[in-house]
């Protein structure tokens, strides 16, 4: 997909999916998350009200195993529009002075990893949600993975973690500590779109709070 110039990075997106995989995801990274991606927008639209917003020239870019199997660009109405099951929030950058990164050198980034498969190899998802993978294979890329080597290579979160050692959960408030940036900041998790659980998701999400609930309480005490 051709998109404009004048881009930035604007926004954290996340996804709390209804479908079985997303129930998995879920349940194994123990968070209501099961997807994360980022919106490109004119600069100018990134606030922290995203409804005052001109959503209409944003455009997500993810990986995703149901829209398309690879890394791609699509228009955020078709985004929202694929995500018909799913609870969306945002999350707005706010980022220092001169840390927004130029058009150019953001396009240059999408352009690196656009196209590549989908994650094909299951061992680094599944050691994803325990931080331990080892290397980085970037010929197929998650998510999370996908998202975080973008933040790395704009220079806004540090590559002494491993990009495929992040979950979708690592973005959101969830787990306000997992995303260490530099020069910048993400805002609230801001609804653009609510569906009401399920019954299957209403009790993974109460097993993901109660098992939070109990490392904290571990973390604290250790």
């Amino acid at each position: 997909m051709q998109i404009t110039d004048n881009l930035a990075l604007g926004y954290i997106v996340l996804v709390d999916g209804q479908k079985l995989i997303n129930n998995i995801i879920e349940l194994g990274t123990v968070s209501r998350w099961s997807h994360v991606a980022m919106v490109l927008c004119n600069p100018s639209d990134i606030t922290q009200n995203p409804s005052a917003a001109n959503q209409q020239s944003w455009y997500c870019f993810e990986s995703n195993i149901t829209q398309g199997n690879d890394v791609h660009v699509i228009a955020w109405k078709d985004f929202i529009s694929s995500q018909n099951s799913s609870s969306v929030v945002v999350r707005s950058f706010q980022y220092e002075s001169g840390k927004m990164a130029n058009s150019e050198f953001l396009k240059a980034v999408v352009n690196k990893y656009l196209n590549r498969p989908y994650e094909t190899i299951t061992s680094e998802l599944v050691l994803s949600a325990f931080r331990a993978n080892t290397s980085e294979d970037l010929r197929s890329l998650f998510c999370s993975e996908l998202t975080a080597l973008v933040l790395q290579d704009l220079g806004l979160l540090s590559n002494v973690k491993l990009a495929d050692n992040y979950v979708p959960a690592d973005f959101s408030l969830e787990r306000p500590n997992s995303l260490k940036l530099i020069g910048a900041k993400l805002g609230n998790e801001i609804p653009v779109q609510y569906i009401e659980e399920g019954f299957f998701d209403t009790i993974i999400s109460y097993f993901a709070g109660f098992t939070r609930f109990i490392s904290q309480k571990l973390s604290f005490n250790s």
